[in-house]
């Protein structure tokens, strides 16, 4: 016994003399922890909260890192590097829990070893992307209704031919809206969509489709000579310019419900997108929107909820009027005699907002409608007759 507590003492000594400096420890401290400690070190695992993607680490927390190792470290029971941070690249792993555990020895000794675990909830496993067209293929002159899929809660963004896409919420899926101008120059349709969950992980579609083209009829008109100054390409093109800033703005959600009204109750006189020319001039004008019978004074009303977004005078269109149905829709009503509404105002379906006159370029009394989805002109009618979305 008495030989055991010599070659101790020798021992205590000799780690006092060599043994590693560690901080806040004097040799002597350091040297009778050695020789006497008999307690497991404290251990703790700390690593990210929530769900996780990619490369993440794990920190191993100790009282005093110079006085231990991490001897073993494990995920799932399967060896990995050990140290005081773990490198874990979670895409080598199935989504769900990882258990992560360590074992750490102390230098004193009796090498005294403790363990900890923790667990790491991970998902690299982007979102399922489904897109369903209705209908089934864009057309010339009317809307596409893109429905959104996905397989989980996602952020979704997209573009048709780098028009960027006002998608809305929905219960079982999400839309969007788009039109396609009469003489789109373009013979196919580019569209682009992506989704990323909560934690990061993308998917991303893209489809091309070919732009249906669409046949419309021509018709000549012979003007009255006053008229004539509002026949300049140029005054069309100006004017055209000014309104495409408004049409192609997205300001919110949609704000319709169910199928538009017909904003007056006459007969239809000339169809969308019709091509036209007017007396001895040769250049072609497409008529953008629906013209309808009527009289001077006749109510015109909403064709669904809206924001007034313009009413004012214009040199073509006459007495304007433009209603912001949210997600990039906008209709119009062109050539009236007054207008009861003002920009800022909130109209419902249904409701008066002007009276049908004959300003601008008009032979007679009548109400000229159009609507535009995402800077697009379409036909104003096909949303009388589909629910949309």
């Amino acid at each position: 016994m008495v030989r055991f507590f010599l070659v101790l003492v020798a021992l205590v000594v000799l780690v006092a003399l060599v043994g590693p400096p560690v901080l806040g420890w004097s040799p002597v401290g350091y040297a009778l922890w050695w020789a006497t400690n008999t307690t497991p070190p404290e251990v703790a695992l700390r690593g990210p909260e929530g769900v996780v993607r990619g490369p993440v680490d794990v920190q191993v927390i100790v009282p005093d890192p110079d006085l231990v190792d991490v001897v073993q470290a494990t995920v799932n029971d399967t060896p990995i590097p050990p140290g005081m941070v773990l490198h874990l690249d979670t895409q080598a792993l199935p989504d769900g829990e990882q258990r992560v555990r360590v074992v750490v020895r102390d230098h004193s000794l009796h090498r005294n070893t403790a363990s900890a675990e923790t667990t790491l909830q991970t998902d690299n496993t982007p979102p399922a992307l489904r897109l369903e067209l209705q209908p089934a293929a864009p057309t010339e002159g009317h809307t596409l209704v893109l429905r959104i899929y996905t397989d989980q809660d996602a952020d979704l963004s997209g573009d048709v031919d780098g028009r960027p896409l006002a998608i809305q919420p929905g219960s079982a899926f999400r839309w969007a809206v788009v039109g396609f101008s009469p003489d789109t120059p373009e013979r196919t349709v580019h569209i682009s969509l992506s989704a990323s969950d909560p934690v990061g992980n993308i998917a991303k579609l893209a489809q091309t489709y070919d732009l249906v083209r669409t046949e419309y009829p021509s018709e000549h008109l012979d003007l009255p000579a006053d008229l004539e100054p509002l026949l300049d390409p140029q005054v069309r093109a100006d004017e055209d310019a000014r309104l495409a800033e408004i049409y192609q703005k997205i300001s919110g959600p949609a704000r319709w419900e169910g199928t538009f009204l017909q904003p007056a109750p006459g007969e239809v006189t000339t169809i969308f997108g019709i091509s036209r020319t007017y007396n001895a001039h040769t250049y072609v004008v497409r008529h953008g929107g629906v013209d309808f019978a009527a009289y001077i004074g006749d109510d015109v009303h909403a064709a669904n909820n809206a924001v007034v977004v313009f009413a004012g005078k214009l040199q073509v269109h006459g007495n304007t009027l433009i209603l912001d149905h949210g997600a990039g829709v906008y209709s119009t009503y062109a050539h009236l005699s007054d207008i009861l509404v003002q920009p800022g105002d909130e109209v419902k379906k249904g409701d008066v907002v002007a009276h049908v006159g004959g300003t601008g370029l008009s032979t007679g009394p009548h109400l000229h409608w159009e609507l535009w989805v995402a800077g697009a002109n379409v036909d104003p009618l096909e949303w009388t007759q589909r629910d949309i979305p």
